[in-house]
C-alpha cells in the first residue's frame, strides 16, 4: 500500500512537472476564471490571446467589458489587460487605450498604479510547465478580481458623472446622417490629416468637437482628448455599418 501511495505521488508531481500540451492553457484558465470572476465567460482564442468578457448596458448602449490573457512559450511570460468598451470593434483590441470610451490598460501597470519600472513587474511568468503555469494563471485570476473588478466597478460609477462623455453619447443617440456617408467622410478626412485627428475636418466632428468643449465639466488635461473622444463617438455611431480609421491622439 505504501508503495502504491509513493507511487501515485510520483505519477502527480511527474504530471505537474510534464510540458505543456495543446489546450492545457485555456482549459487552466477557464476553470481558474470560473472561481474567481464567473460572471465573465471565455469568448475567443485569437493572436495567442485569451478573451473573457461580459456585457453591461449603459444608457442604450453596451458596454464591453473584457479580460485579455495573452500567452507567450518562447518568453515563458503572460501579458494581461482589461478593457471597457462601448465599441464591440475594440473588444478584442491590443491597443491600449487611456480615453473614456473605450479605456484599455495593462492589469500590471493597474495594479502598480502606472509605475512599472522593469520587465518583471509587467508580466506574469512561467517555466512552460503545468505546475508553473497553474501557478501563474492563478495569481492573474486573483488579481482580476481583486484589482480588475474594482476597476471596472469604479468605471461604470464614474460614467454617470462624466458630464462630456454623456454630452457626446446624447449628441449620438440624436444624430440623424447616413452611416455610410458619415463613414466615408470620416476615413477621408482622417486620410487627408494624415491620421492626426485634431486636424479632421468633418462637418459632424467639428461640431461634436466644439460642443464637448463647450461643457463645463473636465480637466484641462481630460479637455485635451476631446478631438479623439469626438472621434470616437462619431466612430460607434458608425459602428453598426462599417469600421471606420483608428485615430491617433493629437
Amino acid at each position: 500500500m505504501k508503495w502504491m501511495s509513493k507511487s501515485k505521488g510520483n505519477t502527480n508531481t511527474d504530471d505537474m512537472s510534464r510540458e505543456l500540451k495543446n489546450g492545457d492553457v485555456k482549459g487552466i484558465l477557464i476553470n481558474e476564471f470560473s472561481i474567481s470572476v464567473p460572471e465573465f465567460s471565455f469568448i475567443r482564442y485569437q493572436d495567442s490571446t485569451y478573451y473573457f468578457s461580459r456585457v453591461k448596458g449603459y444608457k442604450g448602449n453596451k458596454l464591453y467589458e473584457t479580460l485579455s490573457i495573452s500567452y507567450s512559450l518562447k518568453g515563458k511570460s503572460f501579458d494581461c489587460s482589461i478593457s471597457s468598451c462601448f465599441n464591440k470593434k475594440y473588444e478584442l483590441s491590443h491597443a491600449l487605450n487611456i480615453g473614456t470610451l473605450n479605456p484599455n490598460i495593462r492589469l500590471k501597470v493597474l495594479i502598480n498604479e502606472n509605475k512599472v519600472s522593469n520587465i518583471k513587474e509587467a508580466y506574469y511568468f512561467h517555466d512552460d510547465n503545468i505546475y508553473s503555469v497553474k501557478n501563474a494563471v492563478s495569481m492573474i485570476a486573483n488579481d482580476y478580481k481583486k484589482h480588475g473588478l474594482q476597476y471596472l466597478e469604479d468605471r461604470f460609477c464614474k460614467l454617470e458623472h462624466d458630464l462630456i462623455l454623456n454630452t457626446g453619447l446624447d449628441y449620438i443617440s440624436n444624430l440623424k446622417v447616413n452611416h455610410q456617408t458619415l463613414n466615408y467622410e470620416l476615413n477621408d478626412e482622417l486620410l487627408k490629416a494624415k491620421y492626426m485627428v485634431s486636424r479632421v475636418k468633418q462637418p459632424q466632428f467639428v461640431e461634436l468637437k466644439t460642443i464637448l468643449k463647450k461643457t463645463p465639466y473636465g480637466t484641462k488635461e481630460y479637455k485635451q482628448y476631446i478631438p479623439k473622444l469626438s472621434y470616437e463617438l462619431l466612430e460607434l455611431y458608425c459602428n453598426n455599418y462599417s469600421i471606420v480609421g483608428i485615430a491617433k491622439d493629437i
